[in-house]
């Protein structure tokens, strides 16, 4: 999981120069912000849940940070359990000794430290990318294998937005979220399906899969990317 977070954190920092290291005195609340950035784009998370702050730092005009979501409930809350069968309740918050890191959920989130908006953004755990990440596996021990043997063993999990699913897939990209959060304006209709190997051997482990949506910032011009996971058509990765 960690390598996993790593990774996303290059990612998001690699269109970034000139990094300094600074103490930023944000003008926000960036949890309340990240909160409602994550609420908007995964409602499905539900309310009973630990939020926590992984990490810290700021740099030249922004500011980055881990959020690990983890579902659970509070020692003095008191959660009604859906057909009030005991076994449905959350399991109870692990103490904040427990709480530094969360399976089920993380995300790196850059944020600018002037002005609330998202400069960068990537995520995974359990709830986001299991399956993808089990698709992911399954191409790595068959290097041998094509674009199409790839498909293939996509269609035998059943996604809900796998490459023929396209017009399904544009009409569930949660644009209006994103260009608000971040500025960037994506056009649905630019949607592209990679089942791809993009590292060159022995790096073949490295791969491009599920959706990638092209848009264009709504101040200062150019382009922005994000990328989609196919099996519920949730964003796992923005570069504004």
């Amino acid at each position: 999981m960690k390598q996993c977070i790593m990774a996303l954190a290059i990612v998001l920092l690699s269109h970034i120069s000139a990094i300094a290291q600074q103490k930023v005195e944000l003008k926000y609340d960036r949890i309340q912000l990240a909160e409602e950035f994550l609420n908007e784009l995964y409602p499905e998370l539900g309310p009973h849940r630990l939020i926590t702050v992984q990490t810290g730092f700021g740099w030249v005009g922004s500011t980055f940070f881990y959020v690990g979501i983890t579902p659970c409930r509070l020692g003095s809350e008191v959660v009604s359990p859906p057909n009030n069968r005991a076994t449905d309740l959350p399991k109870q918050c692990p103490g904040p000794m427990q709480a530094d890191a969360s399976s089920f959920f993380m995300a790196s989130i850059v944020l600018g430290y002037k002005k609330p908006f998202l400069r960068g953004y990537g995520a995974g755990g359990e709830f986001l990318s299991a399956k993808l990440d089990a698709w992911h596996k399954e191409i790595i021990k068959h290097p041998e294998w094509a674009e199409g043997d790839m498909l293939n063993a996509l269609r035998l999990m059943n996604p809900r937005f796998g490459p023929a699913e396209k017009e399904t897939f544009a009409r569930v990209v949660p644009v209006q979220t994103i260009e608000r959060f971040s500025g960037c304006r994506l056009r649905p209709s630019t949607a592209k399906f990679d089942a791809k190997r993009v590292g060159q051997p022995p790096d073949t482990d490295i791969l491009q899969l599920g959706w990638t949506v092209y848009g264009n910032r709504r101040k200062g011009g150019g382009g922005c990317i994000a990328e989609f996971e196919p099996f519920e058509g949730r964003l796992v990765r923005l570069n504004p």
